[in-house]
């Protein structure tokens, strides 16, 4: 994670009542995927073992380029996004985190 961030592919915001963890689309999945890289199953499973004894919610944003998207998986930005999100909240769960803490 340390490489990581003096990469610059993860920023880290927080004060006393939020936590912002925001990584690179590029690290995580390859252009026009929903599927989590090598790299991103890792990243969640070092992540989720920070997290993992807390009880605050989890809330995961999925984001795209500004490329706009039309496949017959993913007509629109919004929906790769929405499956992106979805596929991190999988790999949060896969690590321990309680479902019910995601969203």
């Amino acid at each position: 994670m340390a490489d990581l961030i003096a990469e610059q592919q993860v920023q880290i915001n927080s004060n006393e009542y939020w936590l912002e963890i925001e990584l690179k689309p590029n690290v995580l999945f390859a252009t026009a995927s929903a599927k989590p890289s090598p790299d991103a199953k890792l990243i969640f499973t070092e992540i989720a073992k920070h997290l993992v004894s807390g009880q605050h919610p989890i809330q995961v944003e999925g984001y795209t380029d500004s490329n706009p998207i039309s496949t017959a998986v993913f007509p629109s930005n919004w929906e790769l996004s929405a499956a992106r999100a979805s596929a991190v909240v999988k790999l949060l769960n896969v690590a321990g985190i309680e479902p019910q803490r995601l969203s």
